[in-house]
């Protein structure tokens, strides 16, 4: 898959959950999303410390 089809996937799941984004990089974004990416990666963080801590590498 091709850089511009990952990014207009990432586009197209943002439209469909009526997630703003930007054609253009910004810090213009509102709080809800920074908020929401801040949730997802620090869930994303939690999963990788516990599986390190298991020794689970999958």
């Amino acid at each position: 898959m091709s850089l511009i089809d990952k990014i207009n996937k990432v586009k197209e799941f943002h439209e469909t959950f009526g997630l703003e984004f930007h054609e253009t990089p910004t810090t213009n974004v509102s709080d809800r999303i920074v908020d929401l990416r801040h949730r997802l990666m620090q869930e994303e963080n939690d999963e990788y410390l516990e599986a390190c801590k298991e020794g689970n590498l999958t």
